[in-house]
């Protein structure tokens, strides 16, 4: 998107500041003309106030002409482009305003809307490549500033660190896929994560609203993005001032999600601040922040908004509990009372109490959300919560499924000596007191599966829990689950995972087929 380049037309001709006001349609080729002047002097005024990316000018003024021009605006602003306009070649003056860095010069008898088009997309394309870096570079540097763990005032630009800013913060709302890749100990959002962070980066790079000026976005507090920003025209008063913060924040969201289709909420100072002010608010802002699990996906609030509030109170939640509520067929009233304490409190702690207890139970029982969830839009406490209620009614569900007295006896048989090298068909058969073709004709018949297939998967489920929870070496965990050589452990964990014991261990059990795994006891 590219960003209006603002002019300031100076000539002490009326006429000739007219004909150039009106001779191409600046706005098509993203020129804005802001203001112009008669005088040297009048425009050495207007831009100690006033933003300007380009003068176009004329050389012979009286007073001031524009080579002095130029020297005084240097002495302030070494960013702003000139482009002077003189009625033929004067050597001697042009040599001294290519020295003090003027970009060019037209001969104003020889101007034509094509040779003044042709020149202003030349400007253009070399401010857009010298914006680009400079924006990059102060990307650089203010990622780097707020990132280390002491502030160091030298790794900025002193002028820089004088100003003050407004500035807001954007926050991902989908916390809940990464919360999951935390639990499956996997780094497979990685990648897709910095990508979209570099998505949202690029459109916000040059997006302005009109009494708005970006100054730049940048990576900051644990991988949110940090706008900073000024206010054009400081006479707003304290009202309004509010509502244009607002509405700048509010546009931030709505372009995300209509452009990228990424849910992001934002959070806006209403005074301005130094970056060291800002710096040293950075934890109170990071607990601020966490409000916003207890808000509406895109939310939009000032941080001094009472609605940002948490708490922090552990609750007695456990896999025990869902267990029992479970068994009493009293899982729903209890898990939403839950929520609901949490929810009005804005319990913290006990958000992820209960998030975290509830994930591990259903990995537990075999119920896999890292890849389902990723088919749900899950954006905040509603739709988790509706998510999770979702899928412990599936768990709930399958759990009433009725076995044969003799089958539940078979897994029961199973579950206690799964970990005996040689056990077998025959084994289990005569526990339960059948021939081994009856039993594994019924076993086929109520399952679904070959008894060999199920004695694979449960051992298979039980290393993969090994893996996750202990320090055993890998010959260790291959004798608990009934395999004497760890290189034919090996092969089979890599036959029913997609993945060798290390990769997994590593990697956690995101990439686990539990295909197999759909035995209920």
């Amino acid at each position: 998107m590219k960003r209006n380049i603002r002019v300031l037309l100076v000539d002490d001709e009326f006429l000739a500041i007219e004909d150039l006001k009106t001779i191409i349609d600046w706005e098509s080729l993203h020129f804005k003309i802001v203001a112009t002047a008669r005088s040297g002097k009048q425009a050495l005024n207007i831009l100690k106030n006033t933003d300007v990316d380009l003068v176009i000018t004329d050389i012979m003024m009286p007073g001031m002409n524009g080579i002095t021009l130029v020297e005084k605006v240097k002495e302030f602003n070494k960013e702003i482009i000139f482009l002077l306009l003189t009625a033929y070649a004067e050597v001697d003056y042009m040599k001294n305003a290519f020295h003090l860095g003027v970009e060019d010069y037209l001969i104003k008898d020889e101007i034509t809307p094509t040779s003044l088009a042709q020149k202003l997309q030349y400007i253009q394309n070399k401010y857009e490549r010298n914006r680009e870096l400079s924006y990059s570079y102060l990307q650089k540097k203010l990622h780097n500033y707020f990132s280390k763990p002491m502030a160091v005032e030298n790794d900025l630009p002193s002028d820089l660190m004088k100003e003050s800013f407004y500035y807001c913060l954007l926050a991902n709302d989908n916390f809940f896929l990464p919360l999951l890749q935390t639990t499956y100990n996997t780094p497979r959002l990685t990648e897709a994560e910095d990508n979209q962070q570099e998505e949202v980066l690029r459109l916000l790079e040059h997006y302005e609203l009109e009494s708005v000026e970006h100054v730049c976005c940048f990576s900051a507090f644990n991988n949110k993005l940090l706008i900073l920003f000024r206010i054009r025209q400081n006479e707003h008063s304290l009202q309004k001032k509010h509502d244009l913060l607002y509405s700048w924040s509010h546009s931030i969201t709505n372009m995300i999600s209509q452009t990228l289709n990424y849910h992001y909420s934002c959070f806006y100072s209403t005074f301005a601040l130094s970056l060291r002010e800002i710096y040293d608010n950075s934890s109170q802002i990071q607990q601020i922040m966490r409000a916003r699990y207890f808000l509406k996906q895109s939310s939009v609030y000032p941080f001094d908004s009472p609605s940002l509030f948490v708490t922090n109170t552990s609750i007695d939640i456990s896999e025990e509990i869902f267990s029992e509520w479970i068994n009493n067929n009293s899982f729903q009233k209890n898990y939403l009372d839950f929520w609901e304490l949490v929810e009005i409190n804005h319990n913290y702690m006990g958000l992820f109490q209960l998030l975290t207890e509830s994930i591990s139970f259903l990995m537990k029982n075999n119920i896999f959300l890292y890849e389902i969830v990723q088919a749900h839009d899950c954006f905040d406490l509603s739709s988790i919560k509706n998510f999770l209620l979702e899928q412990f009614a599936i768990l709930q569900n399958s759990q009433e499924r009725r076995y044969s007295r003799d089958i539940l006896k078979a897994f029961d048989f199973i579950k206690n000596n799964y970990a005996l090298e040689n056990l077998s068909a025959q084994n289990v058969a005569e526990h339960i007191g059948f021939s081994v073709n009856h039993f594994s004709r019924l076993f086929k018949k109520e399952t679904g599966d070959t008894f060999i297939n199920y004695l694979t998967s449960f051992r298979i489920q039980k290393a993969c829990d090994f893996l996750r929870k202990s320090e055993k070496k890998m010959y260790e965990i291959a004798e608990s689950v009934g395999y004497s050589s760890p290189q034919y452990f090996s092969q089979v964990f890599y036959k029913y995972t997609g993945l060798t014991p290390m990769e997994y261990k590593k990697k956690g059990s995101a990439k686990y087929d539990d295909g197999k795994r759909k035995y209920q006891k």
